[in-house]
């Protein structure tokens, strides 16, 4: 099952005795208008750190899971992903840009009609 989602994504970081792991955070409308908010476990490439509520948007991502003393335990596996910092930069750079741009005015006897 492939995932990919176009909005941002918080992923949560918990460091144990086993290392880091991750989850992200996903939410649900309940019957009364409600919303819930329930965590999944993540992994990722094996050389990714993250820092704890980093958010990114999934590029590529499917479920998986493992099966331990005949129980199955689901994770979404993320394989490709940006994170909100590099996503907002080539943004940065086209203001950046245009700020050393002048502005033309034009008037109405400059128009040809």
């Amino acid at each position: 099952m492939e995932i990919v989602e176009k909005n941002k994504v918080t992923i949560y970081r918990y460091d144990g005795q086993y290392g880091a792991s991750y989850s992200v955070g996903i939410s649900k409308k309940t019957q009364d208008g409600k919303s819930e908010l329930g965590f999944m476990p993540v992994r990722f490439k094996k050389d990714v750190v993250l820092e704890n509520k980093t958010q990114i948007y999934i590029n590529s991502a499917w479920l998986s899971f493992n099966i331990k003393d005949k129980k199955t335990y689901p994770y979404i596996f993320i394989n490709e992903f940006t994170t909100l910092d590099e996503a907002i930069e080539p943004s940065k750079e086209v203001l950046e840009n245009k700020k050393g741009q002048q502005e033309i005015y034009l008037t109405d006897d400059d128009l040809p009609f």
